[in-house]
């Protein structure tokens, strides 16, 4: 007998080691598996009714995982082999939630699903609509008025969607954290050799988000695969956006050293942009 374990089935373990409770939302286009931390979890179960949402909910978006094996065939569970959020919730205190992308993270196939959405159109409205729609219901059902959205790789695109379509809408989002993000995707495509993401909407051609959204880039100087050179003009033409670069760093590693940090940033204070320098 096989004791082979599917992507979706590594990623629950790994979840349930750092003790998070694993759900699913289900929006007008798909399902959606998402994760929480303990907070969350008091909150969600209402078995703490001293703990009250107090500042923003965290949101964690994990990259594009493997929509492709080798370059060359369609995946048929695109869910990240390596997860880099979920150990970065896990030095979270505040209430959190990881929140899985339309079609990752399922034991079995959603019938909505189909390969484009992981593929061309991993970035597409309708892929957006239903992160949104979903976040929407976990902000009401836990009391939340405002959101923060951390998102590595591609789910720093994501993250940057998302914000954008709430913009004129309510959970405001407070703060965005983005880690070796791909915020521009026609660029970056380009610069891999990658065929463009035909179906998807490019974070760089979006207009610039609200003022009071305090938007941090993160990259680390040792990126292959998501370059900080290639987002000159994206960062130029937004410069309400602030980004920096850690040396010696690289796609995956080491955001867990400065996490922390960030985050006593984002609860401490609040009314002020964040400072990445006093993470190093």
């Amino acid at each position: 007998m096989c004791s082979c374990t599917t992507p979706s089935s590594q990623y629950s373990n790994l979840a349930r080691n750092f003790a998070f409770a694993q759900s699913q939302i289900q929006t007008d286009r798909f399902t959606h598996t998402y994760y929480l931390n303990l907070n969350a979890i008091a909150l969600k179960n209402k078995r703490n009714l001293a703990l009250t949402p107090g500042g923003p909910l965290h949101i964690y978006l994990e990259g594009d995982g493997t929509p492709w094996v080798e370059g060359k065939w369609i995946a048929i569970d695109p869910t990240p082999r390596r997860s880099i959020m979920l150990p970065l919730m896990h030095l979270d205190t505040a209430p959190a939630i990881l929140l899985g992308r339309p079609c990752y993270h399922l034991d079995k196939k959603d019938k909505h699903c189909v390969p484009n959405d992981w593929t061309m159109g991993r970035y597409s409205s309708k892929v957006v609509e239903s992160m949104v729609q979903a976040i929407e219901k976990l902000q009401s059902e836990l009391g939340f008025s405002s959101l923060a959205i951390f998102g590595h790789s591609g789910g720093g695109s994501m993250a940057i969607l998302i914000a954008n379509a709430l913009k004129n809408k309510s959970p405001k989002v407070d703060t965005i954290v983005t880690l070796a993000a791909n915020i521009d995707t026609d660029v970056w495509t380009a610069s891999l050799s990658h065929l463009p993401l035909t179906d998807s909407i490019n974070p760089a051609n979006l207009p610039p988000l609200p003022e009071q959204t305090d938007v941090l880039h993160l990259f680390g100087s040792d990126d292959s695969v998501v370059q900080v050179d290639l987002f000159d003009k994206y960062l130029s033409n937004n410069r309400d956006v602030r980004s920096h670069t850690y040396n010696g760093f690289d796609h995956t590693c080491c955001w867990q050293s400065i996490w922390p940090s960030i985050l006593n940033q984002i609860v401490n204070h609040q009314n002020s942009p964040l400072n990445p320098a006093v993470t190093e």
